[in-house]
C-alpha cells in the first residue's frame, strides 16, 4: 500500500462522538445511577467486552486459519485467478452452521462462507443458505469447509498454527499443494 486514506475531520469528529456516546450509557450512566459499587459496574464492563471480544476473536480465527485453508498468491500482475465465489470457499470455513445455541453465541458468523458470500442478508437466515451453498458446491465438485462442533474447529485452528509455526518453505509447499491437488 502506497499511501494511508485520509479520513475527513467529520469523520473523526463522528468516530469520537460515536465512543463517547457509547462509553456514557455503558459506563458513566451505570456509575451515576444505579446503587452498585463502582468496582462491580467497572468489572462487569470490562467483562463484558472481554467475552464479547473473545468470542469474535474465536469466530475470525476458526473460520479463516484453519487446516483447508488455502491462501492464494496473487500473480505478476497482482490479480488472484479465482471467482470471488470460489476465493470465498477456499478461504474460509463454517463451524457448527446448524447449531441453534452456536449460531446465537457468534450472531451468525459460524455461518462464515454465507456471511461473507451474501454480506448484506440478516444472519437470521444465514443457516439455510449455509445449506444451499454446501448443497450447491457438492453438485458442481467445489470444496466446502465444515467443521461439525466448536471442538474440531479450535483442533483444526491450532493445528494450522502448529504448521504456520514451521518454516516457510515447508508452509508455501503444503498451501500450493492444497490449492492445486
Amino acid at each position: 500500500m502506497d499511501h494511508m486514506e485520509e479520513h475527513s475531520k467529520g469523520e473523526i469528529v463522528w468516530l469520537l462522538l460515536t465512543k463517547v456516546f457509547v462509553i456514557t450509557y455503558a459506563l458513566v450512566l451505570p456509575l451515576l445511577l444505579l446503587d452498585a459499587p463502582a468496582w462491580q459496574i467497572l468489572a462487569g464492563f470490562l467483562c463484558g467486552h472481554l467475552l464479547a471480544g473473545l468470542t469474535l476473536g474465536v469466530v475470525f480465527m476458526v473460520t479463516h486459519i484453519c487446516d483447508h485453508s488455502v491462501w492464494p498468491e496473487p500473480d505478476e500482475q497482482g490479480f488472484i485467478q479465482n471467482s470471488f465465489a470460489r476465493h470465498i470457499l477456499d478461504t474460509t470455513s463454517d463451524f457448527c452452521p446448524q447449531n441453534r445455541v452456536v449460531t446465537w453465541i457468534a450472531g451468525g458468523l459460524n455461518n462464515h462462507v454465507a456471511h461473507h458470500l451474501f454480506p448484506n442478508i440478516s444472519q437470521i437466515h444465514l443457516p439455510a443458505i449455509s445449506r444451499i451453498v454446501k448443497e450447491t458446491a457438492a453438485e458442481y465438485g467445489v470444496p466446502y469447509k465444515e467443521y461439525p462442533t466448536v471442538l474440531s474447529a479450535l483442533q483444526s485452528h491450532l493445528s494450522t498454527l502448529k504448521e504456520l509455526g514451521k518454516p516457510e518453505a515447508e508452509i508455501y509447499a503444503r498451501n500450493w499443494q492444497k490449492m492445486n491437488g
